[in-house]
């Protein structure tokens, strides 16, 4: 049996049920918030401060822009947010503080400067010697013989304006002697020969610059012994040839 408060509706309430509910509805259909993919509802309210500072702001307004530009402490015009700055691209448009001079004037200089010289003589002094004395002499080259260079002399006395040597402590070494001495040996620098190491003295460096030596490297060449000569048949060899 149906509890007391239990009720039903036919057809007319069931009409008049639905046409409350199209009632509520469309009342409350135009505050409603059409739902956007992807997107949400939010408390972060738009202000009039914020609208008031977004039309401050100029169009294609760029952030931390500068606002002046300068060269060598000079403030530039700024144009169309651009700035002009002149590069200079040659010599000429730079101020020559220093005078630098340009090839035609070096030419000219250079002109000027040997225009008055005639030639050029050199002038040296020559002087053999067993060892480079403690100081060189400017203007001097000192020559200093390989030992290979000297001979044991045949004279029976000393020739005028010849050199001799003597043998001390293995250098040959001038000698001091204004006469011969016939228990010494006395040697002479060999005829045609110029072995000799060269060298002359630097007054700026204070010691002797060497500019020729006697010293040749002989490690690549041939010896007389190592030389042999090409057989006849080694010649027929190098030289193939048909008879008629």
């Amino acid at each position: 049996m149906p509890a007391q408060n239990d009720k039903y509706t036919n057809g007319n309430g069931l009409g008049y049920l639905w046409g409350r509910i199209k009632v509520l509805i469309d009342t409350k259909i135009v505050d409603k918030v059409d739902k956007v993919t992807g997107k949400g509802l939010s408390t972060n309210d738009y202000t009039d401060t914020d609208k008031t500072k977004l039309a401050g702001i100029a169009e294609g307004a760029q952030v931390n822009v500068l606002e002046t530009v300068k060269v060598n402490g000079n403030a530039q015009t700024i144009t169309s947010k651009a700035v002009d700055i002149t590069v200079p691209t040659k010599t000429s448009d730079i101020t020559n503080d220093s005078n630098f001079q340009n090839a035609t004037q070096v030419s000219t200089a250079i002109d000027q400067a040997i225009s008055g010289i005639i030639g050029i003589e050199f002038n040296f002094d020559y002087d053999t010697v067993s060892e480079l004395p403690a100081t060189g002499a400017a203007g001097t080259i000192y020559f200093i013989p390989d030992q290979s260079c000297f001979e044991e002399t045949s004279d029976s006395s000393f020739v005028q304006g010849k050199k001799y040597f003597e043998l001390i402590n293995q250098q040959f070494v001038p000698t001091s002697d204004t006469s011969m001495d016939p228990n010494k040996t006395y040697y002479t620098l060999k005829a045609g020969l110029n072995t000799y190491d060269e060298y002359v003295w630097s007054t700026a460096k204070s010691s002797y610059e060497m500019f020729g030596s006697a010293a040749i490297d002989t490690t690549a060449f041939w010896s007389k012994n190592e030389l042999v000569a090409l057989t006849t048949a080694e010649i027929d060899a190098l030289t193939p040839y048909t008879s008629a």
